[in-house]
């Protein structure tokens, strides 16, 4: 059970490197092994040092500790050395290698970490592409190359930019833009695992606007939302960068104070209850 909650707040970058390494698992080992029998040491032995970084990564996430860093720095710089042995070794078969990893670096590493990783790629690939082949296979080769790399940082955009979007619908109040009920729990289990780590302290103000029925009723929903609007502008300019505002539904709202303790709290609502009222009167 826990492993399914964990599995299910995986990101998509977190997913795509697990799924990888198993991927990596089975296609790579029966080339590892064939490179050795045939005395192939060194692409043999990239190979397993490929699905190597690639276990322990699968592992490293289901323990929660994934980084696209240590991919960045370990496992690209494996695939590029394994990439130009092949291309050596084996001429335009070993190119073959390079549309996969190509792809790879675009699904595991966010956007910029990816241009990075496929530069260092077409820095290896394109060299070895003009002294290995002909003119003529070699502009194909790199056409195709340039093709590739192009439409899978075109869709790893549009991708990047429709989960953004879908992320913060998910954890956004649509009507304020606050914060809603699904970011408010994942908030205050961070705050429990801080405050059990470094004893910092941490204090919750619960919100409920008087009245508001009678809002809707007399001047319309519309003013209702106009009302909800305005007090969630006035709690951004009140609070903190480091706390957060919630709107738990309807008139109710929530304002979690980091690093601070039940004296703080109260006269930060003090303040937002004194504001409140001048700005009425």
């Amino acid at each position: 059970m826990q492993l399914r909650e964990h599995w299910n707040r995986l990101d998509f970058r977190a997913r795509s490197m697990f799924a990888i390494g198993i991927v990596g698992l089975l296609v790579l080992t029966p080339f590892a092994v064939n490179n050795l029998i045939n005395e192939r040491i060194l692409l043999g032995i990239s190979s397993i040092a490929i699905i190597t970084v690639l276990l322990a990564n699968s592992w490293m996430i289901m323990r929660g500790e994934y980084s696209p860093m240590m991919t960045l720095l370990l496992l690209v710089p494996i695939i590029l050395l394994f990439l130009a042995i092949s291309i050596w070794t084996q001429e335009i078969i070993g190119f073959l290698w390079a549309y996969p990893a190509l792809l790879a670096f675009y699904i595991i590493l966010p956007e910029k970490q990816a241009w990075v990783a496929n530069a260092m790629l077409v820095i290896v690939v394109v060299p070895l592409a003009w002294i290995i082949l002909d003119t003529g296979l070699m502009l194909r080769v790199v056409a195709t190359l340039t093709t590739v790399t192009f439409f899978s940082a075109l869709y790893i955009r549009i991708f990047s930019d429709l989960q953004s979007k879908l992320e913060e619908q998910a954890l956004t109040d649509a009507l304020t833009g606050l914060s809603n009920r699904v970011l408010l729990q994942e908030s205050l289990e961070q705050a429990i695992i801080r405050r059990a780590r470094t004893k910092e302290p941490m204090t919750l103000i619960a919100i409920d606007l008087d009245h508001f029925k009678a809002v809707n009723d007399n001047y319309g929903h519309e003013s209702g939302d106009n009302v909800l609007r305005g007090i969630s502008d006035f709690f951004r300019t009140r609070v903190r960068i480091s706390d957060k505002a919630f709107r738990l539904g309807g008139e109710e709202f929530l304002i979690l104070l980091n690093d601070a303790d039940a004296e703080t709290g109260m006269r930060l609502a003090d303040c937002l209850l004194y504001t409140s009222d001048a700005a009425d009167e």
